[in-house]
């Protein structure tokens, strides 16, 4: 109904759907058997799995939002004015503007919330990818959306052959490998050439940059994250709203 068809609608008739008439249902699964909750309400109520946790964002994981000026347009537009006043000390164009919201409440936010959620338990351990090749540097904006993958795994003939791999490059790689390899065999990540990756907790809001060298940073983009996650809160409650309309109605 949602989308303009009857309840009873065919399967021809939902294939012939355009991608855009299809309802938004941003994060939530409706399945009591495999998702008796959806996974956002799992960490909040502390219900998820015990187990150490590896988890964070990339500098320009914005890079998802792609390169429409609409749709750069739309989403500062749609930004609580309570979220935009955090940028404001920041001096962007509206094009960078928009491609930081994008990488804080696409990942950094949610990455950031979802360690807080998990802290007490199993160690969490929160890293900000921002490591950018030399020969691309001053060219992007950042370390793009998954541009982390070949360097955690090592994997650059298969992922990127024919890349020329720099000898800053092979650096980076060693390094961010350690990390992941150290993490999955003893739940602890130990960097080569870095300094100890402190657990996260909310109240030091420590985490470890990967960048052309490894740092720990502390209350690393603070305001605007904080901005964003109380946003995040009522932007959920809106979409479970509408879900749940949407499942009572029949779409």
């Amino acid at each position: 109904m949602h989308a303009g068809l009857p309840k009873q609608a065919t399967a021809e008739q939902l294939r012939a759907l355009p991608l855009e008439a299809l309802p938004q249902l941003g994060v939530w699964f409706w399945d009591d058997r495999l998702f008796p909750m959806a996974p956002t309400e799992t960490f909040a109520a502390g219900r998820a799995i015990d187990v150490p946790l590896l988890i964070g964002w990339n500098s320009f994981d914005g890079s998802s939002l792609g390169s429409s000026i609409s749709a750069r347009e739309e989403l500062i537009a749609r930004t609580p004015p309570s979220v935009l006043s955090a940028y404001i000390g920041e001096n962007q164009t509206q094009e960078d503007l928009a491609y930081s919201i994008w990488t804080d409440v696409h990942v950094a936010a949610p990455a950031r919330w979802i360690a807080k959620m998990t802290a007490d338990g199993a160690p969490t351990y929160v890293y900000y990818f921002s490591y950018v090749p030399p020969d691309e540097r001053g060219k992007v904006r950042g370390a793009a959306h998954a541009s982390e993958l070949p360097y955690v795994f090592d994997n650059w003939q298969k992922s990127a052959p024919g890349r020329a791999i720099l000898d800053d490059m092979r650096a980076a790689t060693k390094r961010t490998h350690s990390c992941w390899v150290s993490f999955a065999r003893s739940g602890r990540p130990s960097c080569e050439g870095a300094p100890e990756w402190p657990r996260y907790r909310a109240q030091s809001d420590q985490i470890m940059e990967l960048g052309t060298t490894a740092q720990v940073r502390k209350n690393f983009r603070k305001l605007q994250l904080d901005a964003q996650e109380a946003a995040m809160q009522n932007d959920l409650a809106a979409q479970r709203q509408v879900l749940e309309g949407l499942v009572r109605d029949g779409f």
